[in-house]
């Protein structure tokens, strides 16, 4: 017996097993009126996980066949497979859930019920009932599958509008700040072009910026390619967006501008109709048949789209538009943009090719880290054809070179590893001799800026009591402080031995820990670098967040039933020599992960123009 809820409504009575797919108000109150117990459901393994991810990417494939030719399919985060932004990670996750614990329960025939999975997850579980002789049964409400997709188109649509005005008024403070779009230069001199992202601390007090993602790259291209090869920085500001472009006027060497100053806002008026037309007209297709683990998922996949799954970013899309006028206003010799498979790559790729020569070389920059869920760097064979790609993609190293070629179809040809241009400053610095502390042990728990943290939250906030020769250092990331995440946890309480990180540097709060608690942060490389042990919480995904996914040296996991005491103590018990010896190989992966920035292994971002001395085209 197979059942669902959706409402607390139920007649239901000797429910005992219990999967929980998704929060539910009043939860507590169905457990306690109908006794049921959570199922503990078996972690995955690592041949589970890469078989999820294979037939994820290959599902994402057949869609790209029947959509591909349409520009604004490549602008959706659905077809970025962006572990953050795309609907299709938690659907995944619920639906594998869900099969495991009918698996787990099969045998018996007990009784399961499904506790507020979402509408895709029960149409592609309603689907295969007939066909394995599952005996279901959806309680619900008789309007929440159709109140379920009103709500989501009207969230989609609300926020295309919502993107509008926020564009307009984007483009209207940059004009204020730049006037109009950057002169062209009169000789039609070439450009090297970098796409980037801009904080604040890009920029120092005596006005010279650094780019936070290229590092080194603009005075090496500028070394490299002389005074004859102008180097043009385009960048987008996320954090204190009007300080830094106001601050980007007074840079003293090369040319830094906002990507809004080649757009007017009739552009985003535009991009709105364009979509809203596209949209209300030409629907996305869904093949008759999508397998995933041995299950059709494209009903699950029709009712995701049905329900407002196909949310294109206006502000990505609109990448195109720029894209295209930097092609045409200046003589384009090659570009560099961070590369993790996002929308606006994709429109700024094509906008480049669209605008100017369509094979322009275009350097797609693997800047951090690639986790197993990083889904967006892989793509199938049959996406090939259709979706727009960089002309080299290039990484930190070695190690993400070999996981893109692993679990995605680009030719071995198209991945270089070239070097970690964020990290250089890890190769200057010592690992921190092994200290036992005269005091607690310091754990450092490093957060995300995304609300996906909270379970790491809550269990370490659980644990804390329990932990009484412990010190907890929290560091959140300054998109989401720590006093907001404790919000969302409503009535949580802050132990004593928890205290949060304010005003220091990353390699400072490393420097005092004795061990690193993380979810999915490149933080988790930097200390293993420092000599620092490291633990990965795992939150039960169905694709892996850790971006120390394959190693195993040095690293601890825990989940949310582990007793993290336990971890804490097996670490202290290290004996010195076994200490040094893992920590070693630890560094050693993160050195073929994170290779050194030097003129050789920066040279793989320079066009073939280049290296044949013709810089005239």
């Amino acid at each position: 017996m197979l059942h669902l809820l959706r409402a607390e409504r139920t007649s239901l009575e000797n429910a005992h097993y219990l999967v929980l797919c998704n929060s539910f108000q009043g939860m507590k109150g169905l457990l306690k009126r109908y006794g049921l117990r959570p199922l503990r459901l078996r972690k995955l393994t690592k041949e589970q996980q890469d078989a999820i991810l294979h037939d994820y990417v290959e599902a994402l494939g057949l869609m790209a066949e029947v959509n591909g030719q349409d520009m604004q399919w490549w602008a959706t985060n659905i077809a970025s497979k962006n572990r953050f932004l795309s609907p299709m990670p938690p659907l995944l996750n619920a639906l594998v859930r869900c099969l495991d614990a009918i698996e787990k329960v099969a045998e018996d025939r007990r009784l399961l019920v499904f506790l507020g999975p979402p509408w895709p997850v029960v149409e592609a579980i309603e689907k295969s009932a007939g066909r394995l002789d599952w005996d279901l049964q959806v309680v619900s409400w008789p309007w929440s599958r159709f109140t379920a997709r009103l709500l989501g188109q009207a969230k989609t649509w609300m926020g295309l509008v919502r993107e509008l005005a926020v564009s307009i008024a984007r483009i209207l403070e940059v004009k204020l700040h730049f006037g109009g779009m950057p002169p062209q230069t009169g000789d039609r001199r070439p450009v090297y072009l970098i796409k980037s992202f801009v904080y604040p601390n890009a920029f120092s007090d005596n006005s010279l910026y650094k780019d936070p993602f290229f590092g080194k790259l603009r005075q090496f291209l500028s070394r490299r390619l002389g005074d004859g090869v102008d180097i043009l920085t385009v960048t987008i500001g996320s954090q204190k967006r009007t300080e830094c472009y106001r601050r980007m006027r007074d840079v003293k060497e090369g040319r830094v501008v906002p990507l809004e100053v080649y757009l007017h806002w009739l552009d985003a008026v535009k991009g709105f109709v364009e979509v809203t037309w596209g949209r209300m007209t030409r629907k996305f297709r869904v093949p008759e048949k999508v397998s995933f683990l041995g299950y059709d998922i494209s009903i699950l996949l029709r009712e995701t789209l049905a329900s407002g799954g196909w949310k294109i970013p206006l502000s990505h899309y609109l990448h195109f538009a720029a894209a295209v006028r930097i092609a045409k206003r200046h003589n384009v010799l090659g570009c560099a943009l961070t590369y993790e498979g996002n929308p606006w790559e994709r429109m700024f790729i094509k906008g480049l090719q669209a605008g100017g020569r369509p094979d322009v070389f275009i350097a797609g920059y693997q800047h951090a880290v690639i986790p197993q869920s990083s889904a967006g760097m892989f793509v199938s064979q049959r996406e090939l054809g259709s979706i727009p790609l960089p002309s080299m993609v290039l990484t930190t190293g070695p190690a993400p070179a070999a996981i893109m070629l692993r679990y995605g179809a680009l030719a071995s040809g198209l991945v270089k590893a070239a070097c970690a241009l964020r990290y250089g400053y890890l190769y200057d610095i010592q690992p921190i001799p092994r200290h036992i502390p005269d005091g607690p042990f310091c754990l450092l728990v490093v957060l995300e800026g995304v609300r996906d943290v909270l379970p790491l939250v809550k269990y370490v906030l659980d644990h804390a009591p329990n932990c009484h020769n412990t010190k907890f250092h929290i560091r959140a990331h300054p998109v989401l402080p720590f006093e907001r995440l404790l919000s969302y946890l409503g009535d949580a309480k802050i132990q004593e031995n928890v205290e949060v990180s304010h005003g220091y540097s990353i390699l400072e709060d490393l420097g005092r820990c004795d061990a690193v608690l993380y979810w999915g942060t490149t933080v988790a490389l930097e200390a293993l670098m420092l000599g620092k042990p490291v633990i990965h919480f795992d939150r039960g995904d169905s694709l892996s967040y850790d971006p120390l996914f394959e190693l195993e040296d040095f690293k601890w996991t825990v989940a949310g039933n582990t007793d993290l005491n336990t971890i804490l103590t097996a670490i202290r018990r290290l004996a010195d020599h076994e200490y040094s010896m893992l920590q070693q190989r630890a560094r050693d992966y993160v050195m073929d992960y994170f290779r050194p920035v030097n003129d050789d292994s920066m040279s793989k971002f320079l066009p073939k123009e280049v290296l044949y001395g013709d810089t005239t085209q």
